[in-house]
């Protein structure tokens, strides 16, 4: 929560940009907004001790390939929401110094396409963390396919590899796959996957009917709930309002 307050004081919009190189500066925090992209590559290089977020929003058809490069004491953190069709992307992050940072979190929404994501996270140095949670809702035909690799190269003492994803099946028509792949060099080290994919509970729809909703009321609470989390902290109005309106818009009949 201390990160999201300091970097959301330096915030950057890219919209409608090509091949993004994003350098971020020892000691120094930087706040990204990527939206309406049109290139097919980001890269990103965080310097020592330096802070870095970015929130990556899509609602095209794209393939597109990021990467990032960890120096010493610095930390990044990821968030991608894709309410697009059709897509093919990957996220790479080498934790190359001691005492990085990286979280990784992905909403992908999956109606009528079908939407791989790959990312790869590779721990080069001691004392590295990283974070994958994947949130995917399929209906409709939608595919969400998550493939997650973690890594952790040989005398990478106390390094911590994480890794979950989590499904939602809206209808009998729609799939999720998790994929998590550990590849562990080193035996002083922390590594963990899990993944749980289903319905929406009967159970919870039930209840929060018995409080006045509607069904769809009960259903739109619990769906609103997946997208928070990755808004909260989203400063600019015009940015937060478009996610929203595109994402409820995703569920209209339902």
């Amino acid at each position: 929560m201390l990160l999201n307050k300091r970097l959301m004081n330096n915030l950057e919009i890219l919209s409608n940009k090509n091949n993004l190189a994003i350098d971020v500066n020892k000691n120094t925090d930087k706040s990204l907004i990527i939206t309406d992209y049109t290139g097919s590559e980001i890269t990103i290089n965080c310097k020592e001790n330096s802070h870095t977020t970015l929130l990556y929003f899509s609602k095209k058809e794209e393939i597109i390939k990021l990467n990032a490069k960890m120096l010493a004491d610095s930390m990044l953190k990821i968030d991608f929401i894709l309410m697009n069709d059709n897509i093919d992307d990957s996220i790479e992050v080498a934790l190359n110094g001691e005492n990085t940072e990286c979280n990784i979190r992905v909403l992908s929404l999956a109606k009528n396409a079908k939407k791989d994501i790959h990312i790869n996270v590779i721990h080069n140095a001691k004392y590295s963390t990283s974070f994958v949670s994947n949130y995917g809702i399929s209906f409709e035909n939608g595919v969400n396919n998550f493939i997650v690799s973690g890594k952790i190269n040989s005398e990478m003492k106390d390094s911590d590899v994480r890794q979950i994803t989590k499904g939602l099946i809206l209808d009998p028509t729609g799939r999720c796959e998790a994929k998590p792949i550990l590849l562990i060099d080193y035996y002083d080290v922390k590594a963990y996957h899990g993944a749980t994919i289903g319905k929406i509970s009967d159970d919870d729809l039930f209840y929060l009917m018995s409080r006045g909703l509607s069904k769809k009321e009960a259903f739109m609470l619990v769906i609103n709930g997946i997208l928070e989390p990755f808004i909260k902290n989203i400063t600019e109005e015009k940015i937060k309002n478009e996610i929203m309106f595109k994402y409820q818009d995703y569920f209209k009949g339902e």
